[in-house]
């Protein structure tokens, strides 16, 4: 089972969201955004997901294999970046 996280909840996030947490072979392991809103409405959609506001936190933990980011294009480099040398795989969602 591949642990993910989605980064970015707007537009593209919350369908990756959706998408990663209905794949058998994927666990929706957090979801992490800056809006406490979309954060609280993706608890609501997803139980047993965690959210978060805090990115290199995240990062810490060992469980988790794969980081998606879908985050405003400036953002891409330096978070994808972290999420890299913190050991995960990373998929980012092109603008």
């Amino acid at each position: 089972m591949i642990e993910v996280a989605v980064v970015g909840v707007g537009g593209w996030g919350k369908n990756l969201a959706r998408n990663f947490y209905q794949l058998p072979e994927a666990n929706l392991r957090y979801v992490c955004d800056l809006d406490p809103e979309k954060l609280e409405n993706m608890r609501r959609l997803y139980p047993g997901t965690q959210t978060t506001s805090d990115f290199e936190d995240m990062l810490q933990d060992p469980e988790l294999h794969a980081v998606v980011i879908a985050t405003t294009g400036p953002t891409h480099y330096p978070l994808a970046r972290m999420a890299l040398l913190a050991g995960k795989d990373v998929y980012v969602e092109k603008p």
